[in-house]
């Protein structure tokens, strides 16, 4: 009798195995378990529960504060490094395009944490931190990474949190899908203040937006979070387009003249999915004068062309002023005061050849921070190298004044640059510089021989 109940609890187990065997064989080809594209929103208990393992004592589906929905993965507070949410088993990104995996987090007492976003190629015996970013606030973070280097048959993929920062994590809506795949951006028809954009068409079917970036500083296009702005010679402009078919556009308002710039276009899914950018396209705004020839009086009474950043203008702001001549002149900052950090030029080009002796002479007035802002006249032979011969701060007690100066040096080359600039710092503000009747005059004065000075 034993020996045929043993048997028979032989033939019951083998049966169970092989069935069990059976069954997973036939709903895991290939060993891999999970589906791509995967989200997992976590409204259901089961099925998300199925998703991931981890430690279920500090990894709990909670009813919460959620991003979408009311219900998150929540990390308690926990002792340890990072404590994990690891993929329950492979996915295969193999045949995937531009694969990202993302999520949104936040703490639920408003203060920082750290994530650790991991895969592994080997079935979790190694794993790779891809990236390990903070964050801050009250309100959800979109964290995500490329998967770019795993698109591989068999990838697992964790969540870590930093478990002695702080209390209780939520993370919600986990994603791995394909971001969409970045277009080329091209620059073209540079000005003095202006540029052409044009960008390849997304191929997304959840497409939600292009995002160019265009700085002068050639880091700052590689943040897609980036804030525009401008600080001293140093712009960053942030402009986005919701229309797919949206493929040009042009800029006549960038601040800087012969300026080196850098452009990147980003796009952005329906699902937030944010690709790396485009590679980075460079171009410069021109120089583009109508060079003045000494001897020679501008009033900007009628066309001119030199070379102004922004807000540089001429206006007749100044019309009814005494000190200058009617009606026109420049101004640095004509809609009010200059703007805090400002760094803006006004630059001439000149032909000294017709003058032996020259002589800068202008008219102006100013108001600036006393010996915090300046306005700086300064001389170059290329456009490149530039020496400052005088500064102005204070105010010439808003009337117009007429200054000139020895511009000697510039007969060194035919052609020679006067540049008017105004620098201030980031505290008061105040309305800057006003100029009119500039001129390069020849001194033909002599003195005689011999010179007697007695004082």
């Amino acid at each position: 009798m034993r020996r045929i109940l043993s048997c028979s609890f032989v033939f019951l187990f083998l049966f169970c195995t092989l069935s069990i065997a059976q069954k997973k064989q036939s709903e895991t080809p290939n060993g891999v378990l999970t589906a791509f594209p995967f989200y997992d929103n976590v409204e259901n208990n089961s099925t998300s529960s199925s998703y991931w393992t981890r430690d279920t004592t500090i990894w709990q589906i909670k009813i919460a504060n959620a991003y979408s929905g009311s219900q998150v993965w929540a990390m308690l507070p926990s002792s340890g490094q990072y404590n994990y949410l690891t993929l329950s088993s492979s996915i295969n990104l193999s045949a995937t395009a531009n694969p990202y995996f993302a999520f949104w987090v936040k703490k639920a007492d408003g203060g920082g944490g750290y994530v650790s976003l991991e895969a592994s190629s080997d079935g979790g015996t190694t794993w790779t931190a891809i990236s390990q970013p903070s964050f801050n606030g009250s309100a959800y973070t979109h964290i995500q990474v490329s998967l770019t280097n795993y698109k591989l048959a068999n990838v697992l993929v964790r969540i870590g949190c930093y478990a002695p920062y702080g209390g209780t994590y939520y993370v919600d809506d986990i994603r791995i899908d394909n971001a969409p795949t970045p277009q080329a951006l091209v620059l073209s028809a540079p000005a003095n203040n202006g540029m052409h954009f044009h960008w390849g068409q997304s191929t997304s079917a959840y497409f939600y937006r292009y995002r160019v970036i265009f700085s002068t500083d050639q880091n700052a296009v590689n943040n897609y979070y980036v804030a525009a702005g401008v600080n001293a010679h140093i712009e960053t402009k942030v402009f986005d387009i919701y229309i797919k078919a949206t493929l040009d556009t042009a800029l006549t308002d960038i601040s800087f003249t012969n300026t080196p710039y850098y452009g990147k276009v980003y796009e952005e899914d329906t699902h937030n999915l944010v690709n790396l950018g485009s590679d980075r396209s460079d171009l410069s705004t021109t120089f583009n004068v109508t060079p003045e020839t000494a001897p020679f009086v501008e009033t900007f009474e009628g066309a001119n062309k030199w070379a102004a950043d922004l807000p540089w203008a001429v206006t007749t702001n100044d019309a009814a002023d005494p000190g200058h001549s009617p009606t026109h002149a420049y101004e640095d900052s004509p809609n009010g005061n200059y703007a805090p950090n400002a760094d803006n030029r006004l630059v001439v080009q000149v032909n000294m050849s017709g003058v032996t002796r020259p002589v800068l002479r202008f008219n102006h007035r100013y108001t600036y921070e006393q010996g915090a802002d300046f306005g700086y006249i300064e001389y170059s032979g290329d456009n490149l190298n530039w020496t400052t011969i005088t500064g102005f701060t204070g105010n010439s007690a808003g009337a117009w004044e007429q200054r000139q100066f020895d511009a000697g040096t510039l007969k060194n080359n035919t052609t020679g640059y006067i540049r008017f600039r105004t620098v201030s710092n980031g505290s008061t503000q105040q309305d800057g510089w006003h100029l009119d009747d500039i001129e390069i005059y020849n001194n033909t004065k002599t003195t005689t021989f011999p010179l007697f000075d007695n004082v």
